[in-house]
Formats: structure tokens, C-alpha cells, sequence
């Protein structure tokens, strides 16, 4: 059974993700022994009695055979562990595997990914990196490939998570050629060493207010001014209320002793706004992530991908190509959102670092200085050029 890379890494996320569920679901992965003939039927469980090794995989007894021609054969809850990680380190290293292996990583990728009890069904793309949409779409054509044996998919999504060792190579190289350097403190600013050529942009723009929400306190319509009563209210009596109103108890003209309650500041109303409206911060990085892949899409030849690297998160390789086709959601912005963002061509000579402290973004190398820098140059300031 041959699979596409795409469909590897999922499996290989998916294994790792359920062997890593709090409450281990090791025995739905074990096959039930099928019952000799003539057997009597094992009694139901008592209220708050442990459920046995569940009829799964493996099994052909019952409405759930294997996927496969053949029964898989059924393995211990102490063979479990060391299973999850030879099949996992398998599927990573691109190594053949049985039938029965492929089968077995497939039913613990659909448990870690749709169950809530025996995986991390709504925190699968959070622990996986693997949005919901792509994951069904390769799972379904996974499935069918199992059930009808053709060929792989050729389905891709634009954002594939990195696996941990692909992450870790990638941050060694960048930190060898450009000197990383993470930190909150200015005195550590820039994150790294600028390369030739490039040039740094000044982010802050994008979060601060726009000029008119600095203005102290609100327009003057939007706050209500009391209105004193007239004169004529200290007069009346009951005859000349509507009857439908009782007459106020306080309709009496103020004294000394009781003055009149003056009506609450309007706090909320009056505050300035010191940030822009969530609406316009998310058109901010959109337009920002729409400029990026225009740079990005003339940069990188179909079929080509960059590295994404988020610091000490999921990671990603990106294919610009496909988000152009798809308009997938951007797990990574090109905006570092409380994050170091970096996008990078494979060999390390052009690429986009966001550094979420100093507010910057430095972009650098060819041909995003041809093509990226011009139409930045033209909204965000340069506090750094080095061309």
C-alpha cells in the first residue's frame, strides 16, 4: 500500500496524537478474541465494572471487520507503546510497513482526530497543526484508498505541519547563518543578523489607532446631557397626571436638603479607543498576508513550498501555489501576532522575519527585494535598509 507524503505525516501525527491522550484507549486498538463455537455469552458489565480489550481492529467477529482482505492480528496492551512509536518513526521516515500496521495507524488517526474520549477531537488542529478541513480530506481519501486499493491521492493542502526534526534542522541552520537572536529585551534587537541585502519595516502602524480614535471623550451627540425639569412640574397635582402614570413621589421642586441626582457619567461611551477595531486590525494582516503571497507566489515556482517556523509552536511547509488556488485560513501570519513569524525559501536566501517585540518585519534576499519591499515601501515605514 503506497501512500503520499501528505497522507504519511497524517497518520504519523495521528498515531503520536492518540498514544498521547490522557486516558490511553490502548485496548480499542486490540483485537477481542472471537468466540469459539458453542461458547457461552460473556455476561454484560455491572455499573462501574472495567470494559475488556473493545471489539476493534483485527477482529471478524461482529459488524466491524478490518478494512483489509485479511484480519489483522491482534496485539497487547504491552506491545502498544512500542507499536505507536516504530510505526510513527516508520511513517516519517518513509519505510514500508504491513497491511495490518497502515490499518491500525488509520483507526487510531480517526480516533485522535474525531473522538473526544479516546483522542483530541476539537484540539486536533491545535496539537496536530493540521486544520479540520484538511485532515477529513485526506482521512476520506485514505479510506477510500484502503477500500478500494488505488492509488494515492494527490490532494495537498498549502499548510503541512513539520514534523519535529524537520523544525529542529531548520531553526540549527537559521540560527548558524544569521545568529538568531530571540529576546524581549531591546538591547538584543535586531532577532538576528540583517543580511545584504534587506530592509526592515516598522510594524506599529498596523496596531496603533487610527488619529480620530485618540481624540479625548466622545462626539458631542453621543452624550446624554440632562435635561432639567420644568418649572411647570412642581405644580402638579394628581388631577393633572394621565391616570395611567401615578404621580412621582420626588415631583416636588429640589431643596437644600435634597438635591437633585445628577446622571451617571457615560464611562464606556467616553473612553478612547487606543486600539483599532478588531475588524480593521484583521484587514491590517490581511492586506499584509495578501501582498506577501503576491511576493511569495512570483518568488516560488509552482509546486515549490517555503518553511515557516514558528518559535517553540507547530511549523509549517507552505505552498504558495495552492494557498493562491484555495484561499486556505493562514495558521501563520506573515505578522508576527505575539510571535516570531518566518517565512523562508528551503536554502535559507530569502524569506521575511517577524519579530513580534520590536514591531518589525525584516525582509530580505532575492527576489522579495524586488518584489515585496516596493509594495510595503509605499504603507510602512523603513527603519532599517540595508541595499
Amino acid at each position: 500500500m503506497r501512500l503520499s507524503p501528505v497522507q504519511r505525516r497524517l497518520l504519523s501525527f495521528g498515531v503520536r496524537e492518540w498514544a498521547a491522550t490522557p486516558t490511553h484507549p490502548g485496548a480499542h486498538l486490540v483485537a477481542a478474541p472471537a468466540p469459539s463455537p458453542g461458547a457461552p455469552t460473556p455476561p454484560a458489565l455491572s455499573p462501574g465494572s472495567a470494559p475488556g480489550p473493545a471489539l476493534s481492529l483485527g477482529s471478524t467477529a461482529g459488524p466491524a471487520p478490518s478494512l483489509g482482505p485479511a484480519a489483522v492480528p491482534p496485539l497487547s496492551l504491552d506491545e502498544l507503546p512500542a507499536w505507536c512509536r516504530r510505526v510513527a518513526d516508520a511513517l516519517d521516515a518513509d519505510a514500508a510497513l504491513s497491511r495490518a500496521d497502515l490499518e491500525r495507524a488509520l483507526l487510531a488517526t480517526e480516533l485522535a482526530f474525531a473522538s473526544s474520549t479516546l483522542g483530541h477531537a476539537a484540539r486536533w488542529p491545535h496539537t496536530t497543526g493540521f486544520p479540520d478541513r484538511d485532515a477529513i480530506t485526506v482521512l476520506r481519501a485514505i479510506q477510500e484508498q484502503f477500500r478500494h486499493d488505488t492509488p494515492p491521492a494527490v490532494y495537498e493542502p498549502a499548510w503541512t505541519p513539520m514534523l519535529d526534526a524537520e523544525d529542529r534542522a531548520i531553526w540549527d541552520r537559521l540560527d548558524t547563518r544569521f545568529g538568531v537572536r530571540l529576546s524581549t529585551s531591546p538591547r538584543r534587537w535586531p532577532g538576528s543578523t540583517e543580511p545584504d541585502p534587506s530592509v526592515t519595516f516598522d510594524l506599529s502602524s498596523i496596531i496603533a489607532a487610527p488619529a480620530w480614535s485618540q481624540q479625548p471623550g466622545p462626539p458631542p451627540a453621543a452624550v446624554p446631557t440632562p435635561v432639567p425639569p420644568p418649572a411647570a412640574t412642581t405644580a402638579r397635582t394628581a388631577a393633572t397626571v394621565p391616570a395611567a402614570v401615578p404621580p412621582p413621589a420626588a415631583a416636588t421642586a429640589p431643596t437644600a436638603a435634597s438635591p437633585p441626582t445628577a446622571l451617571p457619567a457615560p464611562t464606556a461611551v467616553a473612553a478612547a479607543v487606543p486600539v483599532p477595531a478588531a475588524a480593521a486590525l484583521s484587514a491590517r494582516i490581511d492586506a499584509l498576508n495578501a501582498m506577501a503571497l503576491l511576493a511569495f507566489a512570483e518568488a516560488v515556482p509552482d509546486g515549490g513550498r517555503l518553511a515557516v517556523l514558528d518559535w517553540q509552536h507547530q511549523s509549517y511547509w507552505f505552498r504558495p501555489d495552492l494557498q493562491v488556488r484555495r484561499g486556505d485560513p493562514w495558521p501563520l501570519s506573515v505578522f508576527p501576532d505575539g510571535d516570531y513569524y518566518i517565512f523562508l525559501t528551503e536554502d535559507l536566501t530569502a524569506g521575511t522575519f517577524g519579530h513580534p517585540w520590536e514591531q518589525t518585519l525584516c525582509v530580505f534576499g532575492e527576489p522579495l527585494m524586488t518584489t515585496l519591499v516596493p509594495l510595503l515601501t509605499g504603507w510602512l515605514p523603513i527603519i532599517r535598509d540595508h541595499r
